[in-house]
């Protein structure tokens, strides 16, 4: 199945995986056929943005919370997304998802895949929210219309995945990039 889906558009895939929230089978297949595209073809990336993939894969990954295998794969998509597609990483903050994507994470605090990957993606967009600041040097948020808690939630949630994993390289290199880069205020 997983080889028929590698082959459908991006919005086809996407529609798929939207109304197969039944079959979690189908719904996972679509996640790995999307993962699989987007390791190393940037325009489909960019297609895949152009349709709204954050977004409704955070509303997958929402709604499927307890399921570590939607939501490790839903990572691992917007990973690939924000590496890709700049773009990606700008629909996290200009429609205020990066809470959706910490509270995905709620129910896998001691998961070292799925924290490794939310601090990559962190990473990318507070770099990016810091960029964009519009406020001054100061302030940055993590969306036009959210509050700076979360600025500070996600911080928090880095920090927490450093200190639980303090033998990953990985996790302590994305988190210390993440810090330097907020540290340059």
């Amino acid at each position: 199945q997983k080889s028929q889906l590698v082959n459908l558009t991006p919005k086809e895939i996407l529609d798929m995986a939207d109304s197969s929230f039944g079959q979690m089978h189908t719904l996972v297949a679509c996640l790995e056929a999307m993962i699989e595209k987007t390791e190393n073809d940037t325009e489909y990336c960019q297609r895949l943005c152009l349709h709204h993939a954050v977004e409704r894969t955070l509303v997958v990954m929402r709604h499927f919370t307890s399921s570590r295998e939607v939501v490790f794969r839903g990572l691992r998509l917007i990973r690939n997304l924000t590496v890709h597609d700049i773009l990606s990483v700008d629909a996290i903050l200009q429609h205020s998802l990066a809470p959706d994507l910490m509270l995905s994470l709620d129910n896998f605090p001691s998961d070292q895949e799925i924290q490794q990957l939310a601090c990559q993606i962190l990473r990318r967009v507070y770099i990016r929210a810091r960029e964009n600041t519009i406020m001054g040097s100061r302030v940055v948020t993590l969306g036009k219309q959210l509050d700076e808690v979360w600025t500070f939630h996600g911080l928090s949630r880095v920090l927490t995945s450093m200190k639980l994993f303090q033998e990953d390289a990985d996790i302590q290199l994305e988190g210390c990039m993440l810090l330097a880069s907020i540290g340059e205020l």
